[in-house]
């Protein structure tokens, strides 16, 4: 009986695919891990002679998500692996995240815990009638459709100071009219906020001003599909708290 590969590799004739596993076998192990990546016939041999259970996952793709551009506070910047099949699922490998600001030696965090909550959504058709908003209730112009579990993305922020965690991991649940064509992700960004030390020119303290706590978000340019919502895209390039 044939071993697994030699059975796939008898399946795997195209010229293209054939000269890349002639390059494979002459190249060295770092190399030949690149080309398994890049080449889908030469991966799905290393699968089925691995183990038969190994499959590329439906749907699976990279998307961009950053707030940087906006006047939220904080932003992030990240790559969501976003995997859709009974479920959509988000691998994010490394997360940049900081508040907005200029650095003051001697200052104290800005910030609490800082949480990150992926959420599936939807356009919702009435903004002004949203149950979404930020901290300074603005509506926005998607529905909320599941929502995953808050990961700590940062235990405090001190302004100006950018910070990177992860890998962190996500899952959302599908709702029963779900259509990837128009769905995306946005990211919920939430955590208590602290005044900013200070004192009179008597060397008194100020009285405490309580801030709002923060919530803000980062929304992806791209639906589930993999294509990008040019419309959305624009109106989050001129105004991104409008888009997101």
């Amino acid at each position: 009986m044939k071993p697994k590969w030699l059975v796939s590799w008898a399946r795997c004739e195209s010229t293209p695919c054939r000269a890349v596993a002639r390059r494979d076998r002459s190249t060295t192990s770092s190399h030949r891990f690149y080309q398994v990546r890049r080449t889908p016939c030469v991966a799905a041999l290393v699968c089925a002679g691995l183990t038969s259970g190994c499959f590329l996952p439906r749907g699976g793709s990279s998307t961009p998500i950053s707030s940087a551009t906006s006047d939220y506070s904080p932003v992030v910047t990240f790559a969501a692996k976003v995997s859709v099949t009974d479920s959509v699922r988000i691998a994010v490998d490394r997360v940049r995240i900081v508040a907005p600001g200029e650095v003051f030696e001697g200052t104290r965090a800005s910030t609490g815990t800082i949480e990150m909550q992926a959420m599936l959504v939807t356009a919702n058709p009435n903004a002004n009638g949203s149950v979404t908003s930020d901290r300074n209730g603005t509506s926005k112009p998607w529905r909320e459709r599941s929502a995953s579990n808050s990961v700590a993305v940062a235990d405090s922020l001190f302004m100006g100071l950018p910070q990177t965690t992860g890998p962190m991991r996500f899952a959302l649940s599908i709702p029963s009219d779900f259509d990837r064509a128009n769905s995306w992700l946005v990211f919920r960004l939430s955590g208590p906020a602290k005044a900013m030390a200070a004192r009179l020119a008597d060397g008194s303290a100020p009285p405490e001003i309580k801030r709002p706590a923060i919530r803000v978000f980062a929304c992806a340019v791209q639906n589930l599909d993999g294509k990008t919502d040019k419309a959305r895209a624009k109106v989050m390039a001129e105004a991104y708290s409008s888009g997101c």
